[in-house]
């Protein structure tokens, strides 16, 4: 088993990681789009179906971790002896 602080750092440099990944490859697409003025639209309908995505995976995943949540706290409550 792994410790918190090293498990911490390692989920650190991951998502560093991927950070860095993200903006290299944000400039790439710019100079793309500086070169090929055409694709400048593929890119905002591109972002813009990734920004509906990453919307919709952040706004379901809250709403079903707290439905997952007040579900089990109610099984919970429902096997306790009275």
């Amino acid at each position: 088993m792994t410790s918190q602080p090293e498990k911490s750092r390692r989920d650190f440099a991951t998502f560093t990681a991927l950070l860095v990944l993200l903006a290299v490859a944000a400039c790439l697409i710019l100079l793309v789009t500086l070169v090929l003025p055409q694709v400048l639209g593929l890119v905002i309908v591109a972002v813009a179906f990734a920004g509906s995505f990453g919307l919709h995976y952040i706004l379901w995943g809250h709403w079903l971790s707290r439905f997952s949540q007040s579900e089990k706290s109610a099984a919970e409550q429902g096997d306790r002896p009275r």
